[in-house]
């Protein structure tokens, strides 16, 4: 079994991101960048699928520059097989192009599995993989939180506003994963040195699809205006806030 998991490089979630004076993108001087954590829950769950079936080869795979490796490193650190890069040599901010460029190599390919995140935390569009499910013509199961195993099937666990589903399938599929009920596993010492050894086989990405999507510019949120705190006794400050909520906020 051929599976293959999506990982993108993004910028660390847990630093604030600013707008470039010139309002043309988001200003990465000084940003760290990690392995979308929605694709992180999806390399896990190739490692689970791997560890039951032992013929499967688990395959890493991203689109972008160079520094787009250091995320494949650690998904092979972590236990994947070997890696593939889908080298462009500029930014595409455009999600459609990225589905395109992915879908036409997987197309040669003929994987049985393929995993990802059910979005990039970057630009939180969330669809690639519609776009590569559309593509090759696979199901695609969306936004799986666990999985589990039933003879040479999965069984997939959704969270739904209306309840939880419970799906039974076999390959070929595209799975998407929300923030799962597994953790990812952490790559050990021995891992990472391992991830140094095995192939990342770089494809060199030089006539891409049409641009679909344009920015036009970008705009940092508004500034969170002060609260404020009614010093008041009960139940004077229960009519000031009603007063608030009505004359100002006006939200009642």
């Amino acid at each position: 079994m051929r599976i293959f998991v999506l990982v993108k490089r993004v910028p660390d979630t847990g630093i604030p991101l600013r707008v470039k004076s010139d309002r043309t993108g988001i200003d990465k001087e000084g940003i760290p960048h990690v392995i979308n954590p929605y694709d992180e829950y999806a390399v896990e769950a190739g490692l689970r699928i791997k560890e039951k079936f032992q013929s499967c080869e688990l395959i890493p795979l991203s689109c972008g520059d160079e520094n787009s490796i250091e995320i494949i490193r650690h998904a092979l650190a972590m236990g994947a097989d070997k890696g593939v890069l889908l080298k462009v040599n500029e930014e595409i901010y455009d999600s459609i192009r990225i589905g395109e460029i992915i879908g036409d190599y997987l197309l040669k390919e003929n994987p049985d599995v393929i995993l990802l995140g059910k979005k990039s935390v970057d630009y939180d569009r969330g669809i690639v993989p519609a776009i590569i499910s559309e593509k090759l013509n696979m199901p695609f199961i969306s936004c799986v939180v666990n999985i589990d195993f039933k003879n040479s099937g999965f069984i997939f666990e959704r969270e739904t506003e209306y309840g939880v589903e419970i799906i039974e399938a076999k390959p070929p599929l595209i799975i998407s994963f929300e923030k799962a009920k597994f953790e990812p596993r952490f790559p050990s010492l021995r891992g990472v040195m391992m991830a140094k050894k095995k192939v990342i086989d770089i494809k060199e990405i030089n006539e891409l699809p049409y641009v679909s999507t344009q920015i036009m510019s970008y705009e940092p949120p508004p500034e969170r205006k002060k609260g404020k705190i009614i010093n008041l006794p009960f139940p004077e400050n229960v009519k000031e806030l009603v007063r608030l909520l009505k004359e100002e906020a006006k939200i009642i």
